[in-house]
C-alpha cells in the first residue's frame, strides 16, 4: 500500500509533545492513504457550515481496498469524510507509529449503541439503511426498546447492483424512504464499496434532505439485531475478530484470507 503521511516532528525519548504539536496531531494520523480524523470522541461535531458528512471506520479489509478502489479513493479524498479506527491490527499498528498519541478503538459494531443513545439523548431521528430484512427489523425494534427517545426506522432495499439497470429503481426506492423519516442520521448496510458509492453520489440531496451523518458500519445492522455474536472481548484484543465471524459466516473464509495480506504491510512499515 503506498504510503501517504504528515511528517510530524520526532520527539526525544521520553519527551511529551508541546502544546502546538499536540494540537497538530490529529490532523497527522494516517494509515496508508487513509487519514484517521476520529481518533477518541463520538460522534464528531456537524460541519462549521452544516452539510452532511461521511463516517468511516477503517478495518483491514477497507484500508486494503483503499488504493485500488475508484469509489473508495473518491471517499478519502472527500472533504466530508471522517474516519475511526476499527480494526484491532491497525489499531496496534498506529499506536507504534503514533507513540504520542492517544488513539481508541471505535468500531462500528459499538458505535452504532453510541449514535443510537445520542439520537435518544436529543430526540433525532435513525434510519438503519440495508441489510437483510429480517436482521434491519430486529436491530430497529431492539435499539428502539433500549432507546426509546430516539425516533428508530430502518429499510431494506432490494439488492442491486450499481452497474445494472435496476439501480435507478433501487435509488428511487431510497430516497422515498429518506423522504418519509427525515432522518438525522443514516447508518449504512448496504456493503462495501456499494454503500459509498451510494452516499458520494447522493451527497448533495442528502445534504438539501438536512441529513446530518451518513455512517459506513461495516456489519453493525446485523450485529446489533443479534443475528450474528460479536466476539468475546479476549478474541477482540489478540486481533481474532475475523476469524470468529467466519466461524459463524463459513463462507467468509475466503475475505478473511485477503485480509491477512495486511499483516504484510504492517510488518514491513508500509503505512
Amino acid at each position: 500500500m503506498p504510503a501517504a503521511r504528515v511528517a510530524t516532528p520526532a520527539l526525544p525519548a521520553g519527551a511529551a509533545p508541546s502544546s502546538e504539536q499536540a494540537a497538530a496531531a490529529p490532523m497527522a494520523v494516517a494509515f496508508g492513504t487513509v487519514r484517521i480524523t476520529e481518533l477518541a470522541g463520538f460522534p464528531p461535531a456537524p460541519p462549521p457550515a452544516g452539510g452532511c458528512y461521511f463516517y468511516l471506520t477503517l478495518n483491514a479489509e477497507i484500508s486494503l481496498a483503499a488504493a485500488s478502489s475508484d469509489t473508495l479513493h473518491r471517499l478519502v479524498e472527500s472533504p466530508r469524510l471522517r474516519v475511526s479506527v476499527d480494526g484491532q491490527w491497525i489499531l496496534w499498528a498506529l499506536r507504534r507509529k503514533y507513540a504520542h498519541i492517544e488513539i481508541q478503538k471505535l468500531a462500528g459494531s459499538d458505535l452504532i449503541y453510541r449514535l443510537a443513545e445520542h439520537c435518544h439523548e436529543g430526540g433525532r431521528r435513525l434510519l438503519l439503511l440495508g441489510g437483510a430484512e429480517a436482521p434491519n427489523t430486529e436491530a430497529v425494534r431492539r435499539l428502539r426498546a433500549r432507546f426509546p427517545a430516539a425516533r428508530i426506522e430502518g429499510f431494506s432495499p432490494p439488492w442491486f447492483d450499481p452497474r445494472s439497470a435496476d439501480w435507478h429503481d433501487v435509488r428511487g426506492l431510497i430516497r422515498e424512504r429518506i423522504e418519509a423519516v427525515v432522518p438525522d442520521y443514516i447508518v449504512c448496510g448496504l456493503g462495501a464499496p456499494k454503500e459509498q458509492a451510494w452516499a458520494l453520489d447522493e451527497a448533495d440531496w442528502l445534504e438539501a434532505r438536512q441529513v446530518t451523518g451518513v455512517f459506513f458500519f461495516g456489519g453493525a445492522i446485523d450485529f446489533a439485531s443479534g443475528h450474528l455474536r460479536r466476539a468475546p472481548l479476549a478474541w477482540q484484543r489478540v486481533g481474532m475478530e475475523g476469524l470468529h465471524r467466519v466461524l459463524q459466516q463459513p463462507r467468509r473464509w475466503r475475505r478473511l484470507l485477503k485480509v491477512l495480506r495486511i499483516l504484510a504491510v504492517i510488518a514491513s512499515g508500509r503505512y
